[in-house]
């Protein structure tokens, strides 16, 4: 559950943000681009973190889905943060941090469909074993 509240607390913000940058453009040029990229980031996301929620919802005991959503949750401060703060208010300090939260947002997916195969495999398995058993 707190997953999928995180999910939509995180869409809520990314839909904010969104008509910040819109309706009080705050950044110019090339910033431009970077918050529009944070924002994408940010919505998608945002979505995957819902995603966790009812995963773990169906299948609590899954440390790796876990383990997704807080990988995506510092992808979303690693990248999306340091993006929207060097945009909007020059901060420029931490921006060999943005590779790193694109790293967490690649790794997160990869061990929600590792943690999702797995689940799969135990599901597959227990049901043949169901169909094959005399």
């Amino acid at each position: 559950m707190k997953w999928i509240v995180w999910g939509a607390f995180n869409g809520a913000m990314a839909v904010a943000l969104s008509a910040l940058s819109n309706h009080l453009p705050l950044a110019v040029g090339a910033q431009e681009k970077w918050v529009q990229s944070a924002l994408e980031m940010h919505r998608f996301h945002a979505l995957g973190l819902i995603a966790v929620g009812l995963i773990v919802h169906a299948r609590p005991s899954r440390r790796g889905v876990h383990a997704a959503g807080v990988l995506m949750s510092a992808g979303l401060v690693l990248f999306c943060l340091n993006l929207y703060a060097r945009s909007w208010w020059g901060l420029d300090t931490f921006r060999a941090a943005v590779p790193w939260g694109g790293m967490a947002f690649i790794l997160g997916w990869a061990v929600m469909a590792a943690a999702l195969i797995m689940f799969l495999n135990t599901v597959i398995s227990s049901s043949v074993k169901c169909f094959t058993s005399p």
